[in-house]
């Protein structure tokens, strides 16, 4: 249910990422900078992966070229484009979407954490700041 709330922002920063590269290509100067962006992910799962990877390359101004289960290369035409993707705000969306390990509700003070490694079952929570083993927290 979550990855339907995914699709209307995946399609605002289209139309964002459109009106950008128009610029560029009206610009007389052509202001671009290309480059090879290693963009680290902590997804975890291969279908997650895939999105992430598929809309970037839908996102004009930027392109998937490879894929790995913890790393993707994407191609960026400009500044612009590659604070994009420095952002990641893609991820975190795709995250929320399918309900990554790495969140957790913590029963200390009711608010999400999340863990500094999503396969390891030891968690710091931001509000409390406390460890959070398996049994003090639990998935969401």
């Amino acid at each position: 249910a979550r990855l339907v709330l995914y699709w209307p922002w995946l399609f605002w920063e289209i139309v964002k990422s459109n009106i950008n590269v128009t610029k560029i290509i009206l610009d007389p100067k052509l202001p671009i900078n290309p480059r090879l962006v290693e963009y680290r992910t902590n997804l975890g799962s291969n279908p997650a992966v895939v999105l992430l990877g598929n809309s970037i390359t839908l996102t004009p101004g930027t392109v998937t070229i490879e894929v790995s289960p913890s790393e993707l290369v994407v191609h960026a035409l400009d500044d612009g484009s590659s604070s994009d993707l420095e952002s990641k705000a893609m991820e975190r969306k795709i995250a929320e979407a399918f309900h990554s390990r790495g969140q957790i509700w913590c029963l200390r003070c009711t608010i999400f954490s999340f863990s500094f490694s999503p396969y390891l079952f030891l968690f710091i929570c931001i509000g409390c700041f406390k460890a959070l083993p398996s049994t003090i927290g639990f998935w969401v």
